[in-house]
């Protein structure tokens, strides 16, 4: 594995037995505590202001998951400030489309389906239904929108159109923002087998996102969420010779088992991603170090995909504690 560190921990200094991380969501982001405090302020001029200053879509993308995710969406505060304005504002617009997805998806739940309520389904299906109507205004004028496009695949999802339609809608997401990662991560959900799809369809599109990135690029940390997947529905998968190989070979491929490179947004969610493949795949060796790598530190343990087994902090302190870093 390149870039294997050795000897040594970034554990800074924890006991084992001590109590679980308290992840930071935000990653210790400047924009995004900015945002964050204005909807802790109920001060949706101040939210919009925190958005516009962001450098790029894929900041956007982070912050507005962020605010989506949150306990207090303040979605019909936005309503009424676009309503109150004599021009249509497209951040507001984006930022309007992504908090009702976050709305549906509170609603259902992340339960399995047999375990959501027919009205809890409906409800779902409504505001979604909304949100997708937002978002694609929005994508007609700004196709390069990449955060817009990847809630619209997020919305189609949960709305169940056929996996046709799905391709299509990344397609043209690709089209105008080429390899926006939150949005193929998006569409590899939509095709994984616990959406109705297949390993082989998700881990098919991974290497054909993968194909398209140089060396350092972050996409090959899809390769490493279709096994993720994978083994979580199928848990004999772990220990597979061919899973760990697939996954060490994209984990080079993008550098990051380097403790100096991908100290970024995306960095730091796909070095998460990939701890937490090594884990449910028992590949010690990987596993260890990508956890080193991270380190107990709050703002660089992600949600994703420690939170598929409860609490994310939890999750990530029990896995170093198991391989006894910490």
């Amino acid at each position: 594995m390149k870039g294997r560190r050795r000897g040594g921990s970034s554990s800074g200094g924890r006991g084992s037995g001590g109590p679980p991380l308290v992840i930071d969501p935000t990653l210790g982001d400047p924009g995004a505590r900015a945002a964050v405090a204005a909807v802790e302020a109920r001060d949706t001029g101040g939210l919009l202001n925190a958005l516009r200053s962001l450098d790029d879509q894929a900041h956007f993308d982070f912050v507005l998951g962020i605010i989506a995710k949150g306990h207090h969406r303040p979605t019909d505060a936005l309503k009424a400030w676009m309503a109150a304005q004599p021009v249509d504002d497209p951040v507001a617009r984006t930022a309007l489309g992504v908090l009702l997805v976050g709305d549906a998806w509170a609603i259902r739940t992340a339960a399995r389906a047999p375990d959501v309520s027919r009205d809890q389904f409906e409800r779902f299906w409504i505001v979604l239904r909304e949100a997708e109507a937002v978002l694609l205004d929005v994508v007609r004028v700004h196709p390069e929108a990449g955060a817009a496009w990847r809630s619209l695949l997020d919305a189609g999802r949960g709305l169940q159109i056929s996996k046709e339609e799905l391709g299509q809608m990344f397609l043209r997401c690709d089209q105008g923002s080429p390899m926006f990662l939150p949005a193929c991560q998006s569409y590899l959900q939509g095709i994984c087998e616990k959406w109705s799809g297949s390993f082989e369809q998700s881990l098919a599109f991974a290497n054909w996102a993968a194909a398209r990135c140089g060396d350092g690029h972050y996409g090959p940390m899809l390769i490493a969420e279709a096994y993720f997947e994978h083994v979580v529905e199928h848990p004999e998968v772990a220990g597979s010779p061919q899973a760990i190989n697939d996954v060490r070979a994209a984990l080079d491929r993008t550098r990051l088992a380097s403790p100096e490179w991908g100290n970024d947004r995306m960095g730091i969610a796909a070095k998460n991603l990939f701890a937490a493949t090594a884990v449910r795949l028992r590949d010690t060796e990987v596993a260890t170090h990508m956890l080193q790598v991270i380190g107990f530190h709050p703002g660089r343990v992600t949600a994703f995909p420690w939170n598929y087994t409860g609490d994310p902090g939890t999750a990530f302190s029990n896995a170093g504690r198991w391989f006894g870093l910490w």
